[in-house]
């Protein structure tokens, strides 16, 4: 029996045109909607991390001052499965649910720290994953597998091959304000961020991959019950501070969240179309197995009549928004999205930013002067340098700050990597910092090992570009 608990996960961002996982940008979820129950109109009952991974785990409504530990919760699957004599892996991360008794011997988990300067979100959380997906073998001691996924969570560094953008995994950027908490208010940043999420999205989609090779592998998938799910979502509606703050204006991305359930012995995909929320877990997954959960949760059995009687989300009612408004949201954004972002292979990269015609071009095509001293400092210029795959660091965010610009400007600029144009955007300010900065991402594959050349460009209006700076 296993439980993934993806974190910053908003559902429909993993979806194409169709409506349905896209096949090439995120096979795994792919292959779980084609063998097992999926719900597309699946939600979280909460937007804070401590509060839904317990509501995943015990079924139960949120309830203020609660911690998120085995005494705040007493009743859970763990205990539930504990005493009918199941083994437990616990890979939770910021929540401790799992009484010490039950798990204390096979706890995969971060220890305990302030979010904002947290160790959970540096790169131990795969180096965690890996560990904790190392023990999925088969057994005969019936076993619960618990893994809260601290992807695609920020930092946004990772690409879906696994490689970072840069070698720190804390949440500071080397723009400073970057990844500041609720997101910077500039609307280029605001795309450049999703941008870097949507990567990230699909690096979740690469371990959930793992999970479902290895359990494959072990002869292990076709008897198991699988359900793969997320805390919650994530906002990239407006300013600071709106990233999780639930409210009408963000709710249609808050609160989808992806919800996949396999049950033992099933081999054909089913969509289920019913408003399931997170909390559903728990009673699922206990009335699955037989075994009581210990007391009445406030979740329903997933596949049963309760949950097939809901008319809504559950969140949009709590925010006073309608079904109809709320759908009518959700199908705008995912239009949106598509549109600046594309589907498959075609359309990621060159949907945001001026100028779009510009990129694909080679310079040696495109009239350009000096702009006199290079006013472009650029960050990991010296790996740029000298690029090693072997290093496990990709830097395709070019970015850094312009000097001698005005302040009251917005730059439109464009990167070209060993000779070819491959990204446009704009400078931008972030709050409480004077200096203005770049940030544009780049195909990886435009990077080659070893020496790169990067330039920086203004694009002026009706005028040659002027190179600004230059690695």
């Amino acid at each position: 029996m296993i439980i993934v608990i993806l974190d910053e996960f908003p559902g429909d961002h993993m979806l194409g045109p169709d409506g349905v996982p896209d096949p090439v940008r995120f096979p795994a979820f792919t292959r779980l909607a084609r063998r097992a129950y999926w719900f597309p109109n699946a939600s979280t009952w909460s937007p804070a991390t401590s509060t839904a991974v317990p509501a995943i785990l015990d079924g139960r409504l949120p309830r203020a001052g609660v911690p998120p530990t085995s005494g705040g919760h007493p009743v859970s699957l763990y205990t539930a499965l504990g005493r009918a004599g199941y083994r437990i892996v616990n890979g939770e991360e910021t929540t401790a649910l799992c009484p010490q008794r039950l798990c204390a011997r096979l706890a995969i988990r971060s220890p305990p720290c302030r979010v904002r300067s947290c160790r959970f979100i540096r790169p131990g959380r795969v180096r965690r994953f890996e560990r904790w997906l190392a023990t999925v073998r088969p057994s005969t001691t019936p076993t619960l597998w618990v893994k809260h996924l601290l992807v695609p969570h920020r930092p946004w560094i990772y690409l879906p091959s696994g490689l970072q953008t840069q070698p720190s995994g804390r949440l500071k950027n080397p723009i400073t304000g970057l990844n500041r908490f609720g997101g910077p208010s500039d609307a280029f940043v605001r795309l450049h961020n999703y941008q870097r999420h949507l990567l990230q999205l699909r690096f979740a989609d690469t371990l959930v991959g793992r999970l479902l090779d290895r359990l494959a592998r072990r002869g292990m998938f076709h008897q198991s019950l699988v359900v793969v799910t997320s805390d919650h979502g994530y906002s990239f509606v407006g300013g600071r501070g709106e990233h999780r703050r639930l409210g009408p204006r963000n709710v249609h991305q808050i609160a989808p969240v992806p919800l996949f359930l396999k049950l033992p012995r099933q081999r054909t995909g089913h969509r289920q179309d019913t408003y399931a929320v997170n909390a559903d877990v728990a009673p699922t997954v206990a009335g699955a197995v037989g075994v009581p959960l210990g007391g009445p949760p406030d979740g329903a059995p997933l596949l049963g009549a309760a949950v097939r009687s809901r008319g809504s989300f559950l969140l949009a009612d709590k925010v006073g928004v309608s079904p109809a408004a709320f759908l009518q949201r959700r199908e705008a954004w995912n239009r949106r999205r598509l549109r600046l972002f594309g589907f498959g292979r075609h359309g990621f990269w060159d949907g945001i930013g001026p100028s779009r015609q510009l990129v694909g071009r080679r310079v040696s095509q495109i009239r350009f002067r000096s702009a006199g001293r290079p006013r472009a400092e650029f960050i990991f210029a010296d790996r740029l340098r000298r690029l090693r795959r072997a290093s496990g660091i990709w830097p395709i965010q070019i970015g850094g700050r312009l000097r001698r610009v005005s302040r009251r400007r917005r730059y439109a600029l464009a990167v070209a990597v060993n000779g070819r144009i491959e990204a446009v955007g704009r400078s931008f300010h972030l709050p409480g910092d004077r200096a203005a900065h770049f940030a544009m991402m780049i195909p990886p594959r435009s990077l080659q090992q070893g020496r790169n050349r990067i330039r920086l460009f203004h694009i002026r209006p009706g005028g040659p570009l002027r190179l600004l700076g230059r690695i």
